[in-house]
């Protein structure tokens, strides 16, 4: 008869295995963390373009169906890092008892937002948060990121164009965005 070897594992054969399941492990989970920061930046993608969209909207379509003829810029303040910028806005086509808009646009470290009456001439305020929490898998731990922000705005003077640029930045997003209005003055 054949004798049996009933001798079992080894240290050293349980330690190769620990070290083979521990690299296998940390692998996978830097990769699960790598996908969950890329889902933050999209997600953070997604609501920049979001916001940039409905401000487009609100505003564009007001100048298309008011018919803009002239605007003045009524203020632009740049004091203890906080910046504003008020563009008075005279349309052809009245609304419920005017026929002007105030756009106002501010910038601080803290929160950017739009300032832009609905039809009835109400303000609603379109808020950018500055402050994002972002997991950095480098470190391991979740951090909050200020840097979503809006640049200082551009706006073209001129009397046959309305050209608007808000540039939107953030450093987790490779693209620069930006909330860009160009229409004609009807006259």
């Amino acid at each position: 008869m054949k004798k049996l070897n009933n001798r079992g594992l080894s240290i050293v054969e349980i330690l190769v295995c620990f070290v083979i399941v521990s690299v296998i492990s940390i692998t996978l989970l830097n990769t699960i963390m790598e996908y969950k920061s890329l889902e933050q930046t999209e997600a953070i993608r997604s609501n920049v373009l979001s916001y940039k969209n409905v401000i487009t909207h609100a505003i564009q379509n007001d100048i298309i169906s008011h018919k803009l003829n002239s605007f003045t810029i009524q203020s632009h303040n740049i004091v203890d890092d906080k910046e504003t910028l008020e563009i008075n806005m005279k349309f052809l086509v009245p609304f419920q008892e005017t026929d002007t808009k105030v756009l106002k646009v501010y910038l601080s470290y803290d929160k950017n937002y739009i300032v832009y009456p609905d039809e009835y001439n109400q303000p609603i305020k379109y808020v950018l948060e500055a402050t994002d929490k972002v997991y950095d898998y480098q470190v391991n731990r979740m951090k909050e990121v200020n840097n979503i922000r809006f640049s200082t705005p551009i706006i073209v003077p001129s009397d046959s164009v309305f050209s608007l640029d808000i540039p939107i930045y953030h450093s987790e997003l490779s693209n620069n965005y930006h909330i860009h209005i160009v229409a004609p003055l009807t006259k």
